[in-house]
């Protein structure tokens, strides 16, 4: 109906506003106005949809992380789903020539995406320690500008055009 409409519109005007102001660093970081309303099943139901998106789009270059490779990140929490991501510079690159390629591991946590997500960046090939700082460093900026909706496609995309640059 269109006052629900007028109201996810006034909430998405909002969130604008606020990367806005935070992009411009005119105040700290706060929570995004209208995301205190969730409950936990909003949350579990969005971090659901989102991880379905992902698998649709990047089929095998996302995987779900074992207990074993989740305890080598150590993650105390048991609940979490933890994936990995491969995000390659260059999917179609000749034989002989080495392309950056990324590790994006991530986990939901309790209240994603009102809350900022697990994030543990990793060279699978051609990226510098410092290419992978460099990296971490745009990613959590990005994870703030995007706070309040899903962000991990966004953050894959991110990655791959700084690579590509």
């Amino acid at each position: 109906d269109s006052k629900s409409r007028r109201g996810s519109e006034r909430a998405l005007r909002e969130r604008e506003r606020v990367a806005l102001l935070r992009k411009r660093n005119t105040f700290p970081p706060i929570k995004v106005a209208g995301t205190m309303d969730r409950d936990a099943e909003d949350y579990a139901m969005e971090q659901e949809m989102e991880i379905e998106a992902l698998e649709a789009i990047l089929m095998e270059d996302i995987t779900k992380l074992t207990d074993s490779e989740k305890e080598d990140l150590r993650l105390d929490n048991d609940a979490l789903q933890c994936y990995r991501v491969k995000v390659e510079a260059d999917e179609n690159a000749e034989a002989g020539s080495f392309p950056p390629v990324l590790g994006l591991t991530f986990a939901h946590t309790e209240k994603y995406p009102d809350e900022l997500p697990f994030l543990r960046l990793e060279s699978l090939a051609s990226l510098t320690v410092s290419d992978v700082d460099r990296l971490t460093e745009i990613l959590n900026a990005k994870m703030e500008e995007c706070l309040g909706m899903s962000m991990i496609y966004e953050l894959c995309t991110e990655a791959k055009d700084w690579m590509q640059n």
